[in-house]
């Protein structure tokens, strides 16, 4: 290092000594020089020199010129001579623009001393850890120096004109000039910042809380946003940014891709919200966006690791961004014309602000390097948070919006289940004490073993029909009237009668038990379980009752999902109202099940006496009201649609045959869910 030093002392003594109007006076700086604008300052292309011993060795420097600087020179060489023509020692600092790298080298006649700054300079590499953009360094009384700057740029904005040679006292007041204009848009920062981690947390919460995948997408949602906009900040200013150019450049070569993982999280998030996954099309095409979006993310982190790129050029940050903007609003289009959601309004509202607010961002973005800016530009980064801090004030009201609706509808199925438990329970006392008047009447006439026995079984019958009554939707009607029948053999001694009847009718309610328990069952049990409520309803006509259950051979019953008891309260309408009141020698109940497009079609037919003839038997006798079976099963069947997504229709018409009624028809329609 002497011998380099010697070379070059003994070079400006002989050949490249500077002339005195070629040097900068250190005491004469008041304030600030503009390094770009002074005549001492000397440039050339970065080309022409690998390090400084080069660059002071080469002829190709001239004269500083500023539109030479700001012609799309990506790295250029800057010399200036400075010299201290004080009594005192003399501290100076070098400031410039936004630079990706700025390598200043200051050779005094002894010695050199070598400094880095810039937007890409690892912490550790920095002279300040709280300035990335500037470097200073002492000059010694009467001590001639010469200074050697190399700035390189990714892409060449203009930016290179921000050269200023300062005193400590214009530095430390720049400082503080900085800090009063940078400290809105960092508090500006912290409060976006604040609000996502609350979010965060209490999404996480309420995530773990109702195990729902639209917690789950909102928290990726929230994280991914975080993560790209924790360190998007002036780093004096947050710990965060500090943290950040501890790992520069590697940072800036994920900031892409991380971006569009957050964009990803952001889409199934709104598709989850509004349940667009449910639409076949639809969940396809939002599932290839979040793969195209997650594809890129890793594709442009491997290219700019590999190619050591921080940023796009222009051309391409157009293109993928326009692209992004085509993907996400074809899908927001879909989902505001297909899908059926409450929430799709919160979706709407997120979406227009999400994609106004990205889009400003990067038509900002453009119009970085040009001065003066037009009167729409806004910092793509505060655009950016904007868009992310409304959207999650949007999508957690959203969230909030979905719990009251859910809440809402347990409360409705909670009213609807304590009327029906009481009216179940007032069922349950009318038979107990139905019951009890039987068992006292037969006790006499018993022996007391067969009078214990008896009493058992009416007693273990009483608890298993209280059982039933809670749980299942079976019409009372039909429970009274079978324990009549049963009432009936015993009075008359069928006992072997009642016996068979008390089978059949225990195993139909343990069916009935065990299918009102489940929220579906399948077509091939439905149809199990009303075939044995014929049964026992056939054994109360004789041999004038006849049922027939027929089932198309291309239907699978197994795969065909309906409400439990469905079919139930129209046999026993069938046999009640259209049957009982017939005079025809042959009664018949016909079960058929065909195929309509979308599912299936169930058609129970009777050849009683019509529905006009019915309803006039019952104003005859005084009961006008409606069945309540019927009421429970057709709420049932509306909730049934509206949580299976299964369409259940009944249509009810009387069969007319020769301008005559000639019985009853129920025609039930089943549409399991399609999407498009």
């Amino acid at each position: 290092m002497k011998a380099v030093c010697f070379l070059f002392a003994l070079w400006y003594c002989c050949v490249g000594r500077v002339s005195a109007a070629d040097t900068i006076a250190v005491a004469a700086i008041d304030g600030y020089i503009a390094l770009e604008k002074h005549q001492s300052v000397q440039v050339m292309p970065a080309s022409a020199a690998s390090n400084w011993q080069e660059a002071a060795l080469s002829k190709a420097w001239l004269p500083v010129d500023s539109q030479w600087l700001s012609r799309g020179q990506k790295d250029i060489w800057l010399r200036v001579v400075l010299h201290n023509n004080s009594s005192r020692s003399q501290y100076l600092y070098i400031t410039h623009g936004s630079s990706d790298s700025f390598v200043l080298t200051v050779q005094y006649p002894d010695t050199v001393l070598q400094l880095f700054s810039g937007d890409y300079i690892n912490s550790s590499g920095l002279q300040f850890d709280d300035d990335n953009n500037s470097n200073g360094f002492s000059l010694a009384a009467g001590v001639t120096a010469t200074v050697y700057a190399k700035v390189y740029n990714e892409h060449a904005h203009l930016y290179f004109h921000s050269f200023y040679l300062e005193t400590p006292a214009y530095y430390d007041a720049s400082l503080v000039t900085a800090y009063a204009e940078d400290s809105p848009p960092a508090l500006y920062h912290a409060v976006v910042l604040g609000c996502l981690v609350f979010s965060l947390f209490f999404m996480s919460f309420l995530g773990w809380w109702f195990k729902e995948k639209s917690f789950m997408y909102y928290v990726m949602y929230i994280a991914g946003a975080l993560l790209y906009l924790l360190p998007k900040t002036n780093s004096t200013y947050s710990y965060a940014g500090k943290l950040v150019f501890h790992v520069m450049p590697y940072y800036l070569q994920v900031s892409e891709g991380l971006q569009y993982v957050f964009y990803a999280a952001y889409v199934a998030f709104g598709a989850s919200l509004v349940n667009a996954f449910a639409y076949r099309r639809l969940s396809v095409y939002i599932k290839t966006v979040i793969a195209v979006f997650l594809l890129y993310a890793a594709s442009i982190t491997v290219y700019q690791f590999a190619t050591h790129t921080y940023l796009l050029p222009n051309s391409g940050f157009v293109l993928i961004r326009l692209l992004s903007y085509v993907l996400c609003i074809v899908a927001v289009v879909w989902i505001v014309l297909q899908v059926k959601s409450p929430l799709k309004k919160f979706f709407m509202l997120a979406s227009v602000i999400f994609i106004a607010f990205t889009a400003w961002a990067a038509v900002s973005n453009l119009y970085r390097s040009v001065d003066p800016k037009p009167f729409f530009y806004i910092t793509p980064m505060v655009a950016l948070k904007t868009a992310v801090l409304l959207d999650s004030i949007v999508f957690a009201a959203a969230l909030g919006y979905k719990m009251y609706l859910t809440e809402k509808e347990k409360r409705q199925h909670f009213q609807s289940y304590i009327q029906q438990l009481e009216v179940n329970e007032q069922l349950v006392r009318n038979m107990n004490v139905q019951l009890e008047q039987t068992v006292a009447e037969r006790t006499a006439e018993l022996e007391a073993q067969k009078e214990k026995q008896l009493r058992l079984e009416y007693e273990r019958q009483l608890a298993q029909l209280e059982m039933q009554s809670l749980r299942s939707q079976m019409n009372p009607h039909f429970i009274f009237n079978s324990l009549n029948s049963i009432r009936y053999q015993i009075q008359t001694a069928q006992y072997k009668n009642a016996s068979d009847y008390l089978m059949r009718f225990s195993k139909l309610l343990r069916l009935t038990l065990e299918n009102s328990r489940r929220e579906t069952v399948t077509l091939a049990e439905e149809l199990a379980l009303t075939q044995l409520y014929l049964d026992i309803e056939g054994q109360r006509f004789g041999d004038t009752y006849r049922y027939h259950i027929e089932v198309a051979a291309n239907i699978d019953t197994d795969e065909i999902v309906l409400p439990p008891l469905l079919l139930q309260p129209f046999a026993e309408n069938a046999i009640k109202h259209g049957l009982m009141n017939s005079n025809k020698p042959e009664k018949m109940v016909r079960i058929s099940v065909s195929e309509v497009p979308g599912g299936c079609c169930i058609c129970i037919e009777d050849n009683g006496v019509g529905r006009q003839a019915s309803q006039l038997r019952k104003q005859e006798g005084g009961l006008e009201h409606q069945s309540l079976g019927m009421n429970i099963t057709m709420e049932r069947m509306r909730l049934f649609g509206l949580h299976e997504h299964v369409t259940l229709t009944v249509q009810v018409e009387d069969i007319i045959v020769d301008e005559h009624i000639n019985g009853t028809r129920v025609v039930i329609t089943c549409k399991q869910p399609t999407h498009v």
